[in-house]
């Protein structure tokens, strides 16, 4: 039995009809000079504005420990908190460019729940003042406490840094500086370390976060996501990975739709073995694949 996940033109054991579905530009609003345009070609949007806070959410310690000064993120290193995204995310690639004073201890959480550490709900990725000393779980592009990285490419305190994060399913990858320096199935780390959660049973989606530990200044600037899961500009998604709007289904024997097909998480199946034809209307609003939060698609 033929399984879809995604539609561009696919027959499963019956011919799709797909009308008159066009792609609608990209449009990056107020914060499209902030990608260059072959990133926003390639799905890039910026996280942050380099004007102030929006998209964000200091939680934990002293919200005004961040702020934004000459286009960039500070952190006083006096609230021991926390910088979050408003939206959660679940496959992306993120790109930032970070700075630690001398002795500056941060890191970058990833796939965070609302609730508890945001270090172990998700994954940390380490950011230590530690240049030219040896890789282990607990320095720069760690996946903190569980994964070191194969070698430690971090510049000196007060120059900038430049980091690239990937998550795409089970899989993260950390490059530093132009160099990768962690690749992890996170289904390899069934044990538990210091007692947290291993990472194979890690949060799936979430926030991305900022972490001010408390007695060192931060920067960050240049901050960009590709969500993996979302339509790349020019591109529609046909299906919404939840149920059958915007498809029909012929039925010449009478019946409903859900007789013969039906969405099982996030795929589109067939019952029958020779289901009737399914066409896509030509009108109405494309569809968005939901995000991991509920009621926020994708931007």
């Amino acid at each position: 039995m033929s399984r879809v996940r995604e539609f561009v033109i696919v027959t499963v054991g019956a011919v799709l009809v797909l009308l008159g579905v066009l792609a609608a530009p990209c449009k990056a609003g107020g914060q499209g000079q902030l990608i260059a345009e072959a990133e926003r070609k390639d799905g890039w949007f910026p996280l942050f504005n380099g004007v102030d806070l929006t998209g964000w959410k200091a939680t934990g310690g002293h919200p005004e420990a961040f702020y934004v000064k000459d286009g960039v993120i500070e952190c006083d290193g006096s609230g021991g908190g926390w910088l979050k995204t408003d939206k959660q995310f679940e496959n992306f690639i993120l790109r930032i460019e970070y700075k630690l004073s001398k002795g500056a201890n941060s890191g970058i959480a990833i796939r965070a729940l609302p609730q508890g550490n945001p270090a172990f709900s998700g994954m940390e990725i380490q950011l230590l003042d530690d240049h030219g000393k040896p890789p282990t779980a607990h320095m720069t592009g760690a996946i903190y406490d569980s994964v070191a990285p194969t070698q430690n490419t971090s510049k000196p305190a007060g120059e900038w840094n430049e980091m690239e994060i990937t998550c795409n399913n089970r899989q993260v990858k950390v490059a530093l500086n132009g160099t990768e320096i962690v690749s992890a199935n996170l289904d390899d780390y069934t044990t538990s370390i210091n007692n947290q959660t291993p990472l194979r049973e890690r949060a799936t989606c979430g926030f991305i976060e900022l972490q001010d530990h408390t007695g060192h200044h931060l920067w960050f600037r240049n901050i960009r996501i590709r969500d993996l899961d979302a339509p790349m500009p020019g591109e529609v998604r046909l299906f919404n990975g939840r149920d059958l709007s915007g498809w029909t289904a012929f039925l010449p024997e009478g019946g409903t739709m859900d007789e013969v097909w039906r969405v099982e998480d996030g795929i589109f199946i067939p019952i029958d073995t020779s289901p009737p034809r399914l066409e896509r209307g030509g009108s109405g609003n494309p569809q968005i694949r939901p995000s991991c939060q509920p009621g926020r698609p994708h931007i």
